[in-house]
């Protein structure tokens, strides 16, 4: 599960994963463009070293529903979302 760091219901879900029964990872903002800018960056760390720096990620789009998405990408000027 993706939970923000601040889910009113943090200690339950702390609990959940120390009893084996979730594996959750923590993130600051899990709008879909911080889930997005995530992901780019998360992407991009792995597949530098797996790849030594021929592979990137230069763009990521995050559904919300159907007609509702953000896109996150980067530039050789920084990372931006969209």
């Amino acid at each position: 599960m993706v939970l923000s760091k601040a889910d009113p219901e943090a200690l339950f879900f702390d609990e959940m994963e120390r009893k084996g029964l979730a594996k959750i990872t923590w993130v600051d903002d899990v709008s879909c463009e911080g889930l997005g800018k995530m992901l780019v960056e998360a992407l991009n760390e792995s597949l530098k070293e797996a790849t030594d720096g021929r592979v990137q990620v230069i763009r990521v789009r995050v559904y919300e529903e159907e007609k509702d998405w953000s896109d996150a990408f980067i530039s050789t000027e920084a990372d931006f979302v969209e």
